[in-house]
């Protein structure tokens, strides 16, 4: 939205201060030229902005991120590492984004704190619960204006949303048929108050009261894997993805026969951490007057941001007449089932 915006919108006045529309659109979207010996220099202006690791965009929100959940972890200096960003010519003779020795410390802080962010903030249990009775919540927002009804009709709710979302509106004004709210550049406020208009909605009364229906059986991705870890450690590859995608997919329908749980009683929700692993290649060091070089060609202790890639999933249900421990242990007995079953007798390079 923002290229279109850029192209659309401000175009004209990009142009009339020597601007170059094309280069700003593919800056926003960090699409390089194909051509690079015509355009090295523009490829790595892009880079800058929109790159693969670091980046004008990552920066700016991880430094947001940490201010808005108001924790503390690696501290960025990002006026050094401004400062020791350059753009120099490569063996190739092409300019490219590198990076002066000093700033080596920032680079690991960068991806040091997006690792943080990703494993204890964005998949910490209840911002993972919360994201997902938030865009419930929307659909059950949407749907009421544009049908005039909530329901559990999911194809429903997602065409409501998709409805007030849809591009238009961000041109110009969009009428709800039903209750004949109007939306322009939707943004987070308009659901919010779209949201006010309904009574009694399971996912709006939990949003707003913060009073959640459900808890999770587990916290985190390491009590998960302390819970199961003992199981999944002699599988073979493809049988542990096996037993990790029943875990995100196929346990609901056996936890709600088990324990006659309701579709709101339980809410399975597979997690997959991104970590901010460095590609040494993709990260170009200049040392003294040398043409730069990838940081795996030095002689350093390497970054810190580092994390098991294996998939985890978060089960949310009602702790009434049954205990945590009552779900955990028929967990435990129906993943050593599925291993001792045919099921899972794959071949061990098989990706599932």
């Amino acid at each position: 939205m923002s290229a279109i915006l850029a192209a659309n919108v401000f175009g004209e006045a990009i142009r009339k201060n020597g601007g170059n529309v094309e280069l700003v659109v593919r800056m926003i979207i960090g699409c390089h030229f194909l051509t690079d010996s015509e355009h090295s220099f523009e490829n790595a202006m892009i880079q800058l902005i929109h790159g693969d690791i670091i980046d004008a965009d990552r920066l700016d929100y991880t430094l947001r991120d940490v201010w808005a959940a108001g924790y503390n972890t690696s501290t960025i200096n990002v006026q050094r590492l401004i400062d020791n960003t350059l753009i120099e010519k490569g063996e190739d003779g092409l300019y490219e984004v590198c990076y002066s020795s000093k700033a080596l410390n920032e680079i690991e802080s960068v991806l040091n704190v997006k690792s943080f962010q990703n494993l204890y903030i964005f998949s910490h249990h209840k911002s993972v619960y919360e994201q997902k009775i938030l865009i419930e919540s929307m659909k059950s927002a949407s749907e009421f204006h544009w049908y005039g009804n909530v329901s559990e009709d999911k194809n429903r709710r997602d065409e409501a949303l998709g409805k007030t979302c849809d591009v238009n509106s961000m041109y110009t004004t969009v009428e709800c048929s039903a209750s004949h709210y109007k939306i322009c550049h939707p943004m987070d406020d308009d659901f919010i108050v779209m949201m006010k208009y309904i009574q009694d909605d399971y996912y709006v009364n939990q949003w707003f009261s913060r009073k959640y229906c459900l808890s999770p059986l587990w916290k985190t991705k390491a009590e998960f894997y302390f819970l199961f870890g003992d199981l999944l450690s002699s599988l073979e590859k493809a049988q542990k993805n096996a037993i990790l995608e029943w875990l995100g997919n196929g346990i609901r329908q056996e936890l709600k026969h088990k324990f006659e749980l309701s579709d709101k009683d339980l809410l399975v929700l597979p997690q997959n951490v991104k970590y901010s692993e460095l590609d040494p290649k993709q990260i170009m060091i200049k040392i003294r007057e040398q043409a730069p070089i990838p940081l795996c060609n030095l002689s350093h202790d390497g970054i810190s941001a580092r994390g098991s890639k294996a998939p985890f999933s978060y089960i949310y249900t009602r702790i009434d007449n049954n205990s945590k421990e009552d779900y955990i242990e028929f967990i435990k007995n129906r993943i050593s089932e599925l291993i001792n079953s045919d099921i899972l007798n794959v071949h061990p390079d098989e990706e599932i």
